[in-house]
């Protein structure tokens, strides 16, 4: 007699998501969600894993033709919330897949938190606080009680939290350049803490509706230099991904350096220069960025900590994005020499068409929209696209 399994068996979190992710072993995602809500930019298949999509109400209405469509292999299900993967589950529980479903479907992976810490000493700690789901990362740096935070994302409790548990005071806010792929929390941020709210004025403006941000905010610019407890961050200007892009240098008191490289520099590309609309001569702009303001403050010792990563293989074995300025040299193909006609081409090669949600949450990080939070995680919804064609 065949015993029943309950559909618990096969239940996984965002966490147990996170691990599999990290693992080289191929996976299939089975979309169950219903056609007018699939979207296939909801997943990177850059990653390696499979996508196919199969609308739960086909189990329901005829089960040997939506079987048939399953590949070999393993399953994962995921629709927008669980519900609809529920039902798909209680259908095919007793069926021999290899297969898996996400408990809270994308809404609870889009709004995953996994915090790492970078570097811990007596003088202090960095974390990197990362959202798996969109290839988010943000920074808390902490010291002698004071915090500052680089690039929070909008979910300013993970943040608040992290403070508390670390007994610190915030004191900084800065955000490496204006967002266009996910709303900022730094002014909230600074609304709840009073902390003051850093960003440099070129991208104070709104380049398509030529307005200016609707925030209270401290001008940021090219060498102003702070201090977190022991840590000392130094501005460095860092212009082409937007034209107030700008990265912070922090140096410990035993002289170590860390580079919040923003957009600027990732693990395995630069920022796109052309997002909006000045391709050209942003990305003459970014080569001089990257080859003469940024090279006198670093070395090849130098840990780049990137606001983004675009796949799971840049996380490390420590479960960081982070290597050395040293290693990306060889392992980077946009940091190789070049000319600066060669860099251009080779930055601009197959770009991707801006998604037309960055404008809406251009404006909204400039507090010229208000949406809901609903509104809020349709925007963010889907890979980022920020970084140069690899």
């Amino acid at each position: 007699m065949m015993t029943t399994k309950h559909i618990d068996q096969f239940k996984i979190n965002v966490y147990d998501l996170y691990q599999l992710m990290r693992q080289p072993k191929p996976f299939t995602f089975v979309d169950v969600r219903m056609p007018d809500l699939f979207n296939s930019n909801d997943y990177n298949q850059d990653d390696g894993y499979q996508l196919v999509h199969i609308p739960y109400i086909e189990f329901e209405d005829d089960l040997p033709a939506a079987l048939a469509k399953l590949p070999a292999g393993k399953l994962v299900f995921i629709c927008r919330s669980g519900n609809k993967t529920r039902i798909v589950m209680d259908i095919i529980k007793d069926y021999p897949f290899d297969m898996v479903w996400l408990d809270g479907g994308l809404r609870a992976w889009r709004s995953f938190y996994q915090t790492t810490s970078v570097f811990t000493d007596t003088a202090g700690s960095i974390l990197q606080v990362a959202r798996p789901g969109r290839g988010d990362l943000s920074y808390l740096i902490v010291s002698q009680g004071e915090a500052a935070l680089i690039d929070p994302m909008r979910d300013t409790q993970e943040y608040l939290d992290l403070i508390d548990a670390h007994n610190a005071r915030l004191t900084h806010i800065f955000d490496t350049h204006n967002h266009a792929d996910r709303i900022s929390g730094g002014r909230f941020l600074a609304d709840i803490s009073g902390a003051p709210y850093h960003k440099h004025p070129y991208d104070a403006i709104h380049l398509v509706d030529r307005l200016p941000m609707q925030i209270s905010y401290q001008p940021l610019w090219d060498g102003d230099i702070f201090t977190v407890g022991d840590f000392t961050l130094r501005a460095i200007w860092f212009p082409g991904h937007t034209l107030g892009m700008t990265n912070f240098l922090l140096t410990t008191p035993l002289q170590e350096q860390f580079l919040f490289s923003g957009d600027g520099i990732f693990i395995k590309s630069v920022g796109r220069p052309d997002l909006m609309g000045k391709g050209e001569s942003w990305a003459e702009i970014l080569y001089e960025s990257l080859n003469k303001r940024l090279k006198p403050f670093v070395n090849d010792d130098t840990i780049i900590l990137p606001a983004h990563f675009q796949l799971f293989s840049e996380i490390n074995a420590d479960g960081l994005v982070a290597t050395t300025l040293g290693d990306l040299r060889h392992s980077n193909p946009m940091l190789r020499p070049m000319t600066q006609e060669e860099f251009s081409a080779y930055v601009l090669k197959g770009a991707a068409e801006a998604p037309e949600e960055y404008l809406e949450i251009l404006r909204i990080n400039h507090a010229l929209l208000e949406v809901s939070e609903e509104r809020a995680m349709e925007l963010e919804a889907g890979k980022n696209l920020c970084s140069a064609t690899i």
